[in-house]
C-alpha cells in the first residue's frame, strides 16, 4: 500500500515576496521528487504574496498557504511547524 503522506515538508516563510514568489514556487514544483508539501506562512504581507500563494494552492494541492499577522522571520517558521 502506497503512503499518501508527503516525504518532505518545505517550510517557507513569506513576507512581501510577490516579485519573486512565482519563480520560487515554480522552482520547487519542478523538482524531480513529487512527494512534498509546501507550508508557506504569509507573515502579514502587504503586497500580493498571499494571493499568489492561494492561486498556487488552487492549481497544486501540495502548496498550503497559511495567512498570519506580521510577527517576523523567527516567529513565521515556528507557526509553520504547527501544521
Amino acid at each position: 500500500m502506497e503512503n499518501s503522506e508527503p516525504r518532505v515538508s518545505i517550510l517557507l516563510p513569506v513576507y512581501n515576496a510577490a516579485d519573486f514568489l512565482n519563480e520560487t514556487l515554480e522552482s520547487i514544483a519542478v523538482q524531480s521528487m513529487a512527494s512534498f508539501e509546501v507550508i508557506a506562512i504569509d507573515d502579514g504581507s502587504t503586497d500580493d504574496s498571499l494571493e499568489i500563494l492561494k492561486e498556487w494552492k488552487k492549481k497544486d494541492s501540495r502548496f498550503n498557504p497559511i495567512p498570519s499577522e506580521h510577527h517576523g522571520i523567527v516567529e513565521a517558521p515556528n507557526l509553520g511547524l504547527k501544521f
